[in-house]
């Protein structure tokens, strides 16, 4: 019985997390308006790639893998993250400064675009780096979130530390 009790938590939570994974940039997009709103900054965390996949990502397309860089990589990567999280918590309270209720906000729009780069190591491999605007309005102020290098890696998107906020006018 135990057994069975086992596979069945083991299937649901297989089932959950594939579920929870956003396959494209815009899904990305609207699950990071999605925790603004609903005060869940901290739900991004799996939208990190674990040391291990970027690693193997840049071996794939060329990067520099030598074992110091790797070793410095890996020590170096917590922190990463704890800047990340910084940077989106910062975001919301900036916003909340500038008179935002988050959860009150109407997003417009959300665009993706791509930047190709050639690999590092073979002309015939290229990187795909998606960037994404998230455009949303309150009251009758306009603003948006850029997600500037959102990679996929196993059928998963993923985001880096680079977002950024800013009011904007439109034309």
């Amino acid at each position: 019985m135990n057994c069975i009790r086992y596979i069945i938590f083991s299937c649901w939570g297989l089932f959950y997390s594939v579920l929870q994974a956003q396959s494209s940039p815009k899904e990305m997009g609207q699950y990071l308006i999605n925790c603004y709103q609903g005060d869940s900054i901290n739900r991004l965390h799996k939208f990190f790639p674990t040391p291990t996949q970027l690693i193997t990502y840049g071996k794939l397309h060329g990067m520099n893998s030598n074992e110091e860089f790797i070793e410095l990589f890996k020590k170096r990567y917590p922190i990463l993250l704890e800047e990340v999280t910084t940077k989106l918590q910062s975001i919301k309270e900036e916003g909340i400064a500038k008179g935002i209720d988050w959860r009150n906000i109407q997003t417009d729009s959300i665009l993706i675009s791509q930047k190709i780069s050639p690999s590092a190591d073979s002309s015939s491999d290229s990187l795909t780096i998606n960037r994404v605007d998230i455009n949303f309005h309150y009251q009758k102020l306009n603003y948006r979130i850029i997600i500037e290098n959102v990679i996929e890696l196993e059928g998963k998107c993923y985001l880096d530390n680079k977002v950024y906020f800013r009011e904007i006018e439109l034309e």
